[in-house]
């Protein structure tokens, strides 16, 4: 019984419309330094979110500024784990990746805006005041405490007075993320 059950995994591996195969593609490209981006520009309309999702997270590897256009591609995907994936790639990008950390910022998503948050912060100085403004309209408090506890990441913007105001705040999560 369990030889049938591997025997059948075995098979779905070998399968290459499988999911299992493009994960294995993209594993064994990830530890030989990257996926080439016509492959990863095909892989856009994977029919597998999860193929999608890894597709992002071998991007997220390299942290290298020229896959922003591909990344900004993957932010507008349907499904909301590939457009998480991404904010975290775009956080890595640092300045690079601003811009598309602004788009997760206006998902309906909570979970994609919160990762948008913390990609914001990896933004350089310039992000700090449109982050601000786009948090003082953020109706989610756990969106809003990320961006806060994340604050410290902009060095030499003029932060230290948006967390100052958060401490009067009446939820403690805002509170509590200043800590």
């Amino acid at each position: 019984m369990v030889v049938s059950c591997l025997s059948s995994g075995a098979t779905a591996a070998q399968d290459p419309s499988s999911f299992e195969a493009r994960a294995e593609y993209l594993y064994r490209r990830m530890d030989q330094g990257g996926v080439p981006s016509r492959m990863l520009i095909a892989m856009l309309g994977d029919q597998y979110p999860e193929t999608r999702v890894l597709a992002v997270r071998t991007v997220a590897t390299s942290a290298d500024p020229g896959r922003a256009l591909l990344l900004s591609r993957y932010a507008r995907d349907l499904d909301l784990r590939v457009r998480y994936e991404v904010m975290i790639a775009a956080g890595r990008l640092g300045p690079a990746g601003r811009d598309i950390a602004f788009v997760g910022l206006g998902d309906i998503i909570a979970r994609v805006r919160q990762a948008a948050a913390w990609a914001a912060c990896h933004g350089g100085d310039d992000a700090l005041q449109p982050l601000m403004q786009r948090m003082a309209a953020e109706g989610d408090i756990g969106v809003r405490a990320t961006a806060l506890a994340n604050l410290w990441r902009f060095g030499e913007a003029p932060w230290e007075g948006y967390a100052d105001s958060a401490t009067q705040s009446d939820h403690a999560q805002l509170r509590l993320s200043l800590i």
